[in-house]
């Protein structure tokens, strides 16, 4: 049975920020409002990026009536949250998949092991690249630190960002890199690319895309380098499609009073968040605005959270948190309504 919270429940969000949950792998983005939203229920959470397990570590420190099954496809996720996370016992199992698979998983029957007849509680997502993965060039995320052009969140994923380079056509290079932020200058950042093959290094792909900027925009090119790293990260990581996969699984399998928290990174992440969320807040209503609904629709879901980002004592203590956003829903089964247009008599 899951516990609801009340409204007396919350005891992180209003305190001030802690490192008190981070460590060497990871900084827990919004940590105290994470764990508000699990406050006084019990069950089964399911945190589809583990990353270090620092916000794992948050809610089982404080929610005793929660167990976690954390998934992450970063080996060095999964050990280094296995060992920090061995305190909490049988409250916690780690698994080496991707959260494309957590439907999967838990419909197949591969965790009934540990889920056992407790229900689902909910889903924490906290999307984008860890500490660790930025910090070490060898995985090749960081702009500072030179390595191979990697960037692969699991080694057994079959193409490197430098193979990608290699087989992208020019124009589906540039679309990637104006989507991530960068459109004035994407074309020419791709030709220049292009003509640089092969770009082999972290280094030397951040020199190619500093060289493609003219004269005059050096304000631009730190930027440029950001946004083209970052398009090559999620594209070789589909990174796109492995949300799209967690959104489904929010609308198909998450139980009746299931919370879903996702924290976001950029626009392409946060937009999708949102859309998803609204239409399972508004029902994906199809009739008239302001008319009573008659086509059925059914409303999944309540806000708890609609956009919450970082305060500025977490910013000052962890600047990489700036462009988060947090944003949650309670599974719920209500119809949709809506109040009927008056009308005068005249009318």
């Amino acid at each position: 049975m899951l516990g609801i919270r009340t409204s007396g429940a919350k005891m992180f969000s209003s305190e001030p920020y802690s490192s008190r949950f981070s460590s060497n792998y990871h900084a827990p983005v919004l940590w105290r409002e994470i764990v508000d939203l699990f406050l006084d229920r019990s069950g089964i959470l399911l945190d589809v990026t583990l990353g270090g397990g620092g916000h794992s570590d948050a809610i089982l420190s404080t929610s005793k009536a929660i167990r976690v099954v954390g998934f992450d496809r970063d080996v060095d996720a999964i050990e280094s949250s296995r060992s920090r996370l061995a305190k909490y016992g049988d409250r916690f199992v780690a698994v080496n998949a991707p959260f494309s698979s957590v439907g999967e998983k838990i419909g197949s029957g591969d965790l009934d092991f540990f889920v056992g007849d407790d229900s689902i509680v909910g889903v924490l997502g906290d999307l984008g690249v860890s500490s660790h993965q930025f910090d070490d060039g060898a995985r090749g995320f960081s702009i500072r630190e030179n390595g191979p052009l990697d960037m692969r969140m699991s080694s057994s994923d079959s193409m490197t960002a430098a193979e990608l380079l290699e087989v992208i056509d020019s124009d589906d290079l540039a679309r990637l890199i104006a989507t991530n932020g960068e459109r004035r200058f994407a074309s020419r950042i791709s030709r220049v690319i292009k003509e640089s093959l092969p770009v082999e290094s972290t280094s030397a792909l951040v020199e190619v895309v500093e060289r493609s900027i003219p004269k005059g925009y050096g304000h631009v090119r730190k930027g440029a380098v950001v946004a083209t790293f970052q398009a090559l990260r999620i594209a070789v990581n589909n990174e796109l499609d492995e949300l799209d996969h967690l959104l489904n699984f929010i609308d198909e399998q998450l139980p009746i009073g299931a919370v879903a928290a996702i924290i976001s990174y950029h626009s392409g992440e946060d937009e999708r968040v949102k859309r998803a969320f609204r239409v399972a807040v508004e029902g994906n209503c199809s009739c008239p605005a302001k008319l009573p609904c008659v086509c059925g629709a059914t409303k999944k879901a309540r806000y708890l959270l609609k956009r919450v980002m970082p305060r500025s004592d977490e910013l000052k203590e962890n600047s990489r948190s700036r462009s988060a956003r947090l944003r949650a829903i309670e599974i719920t089964e209500e119809e949709l309504t809506r109040p009927q247009m008056e009308f005068s008599s005249d009318d």
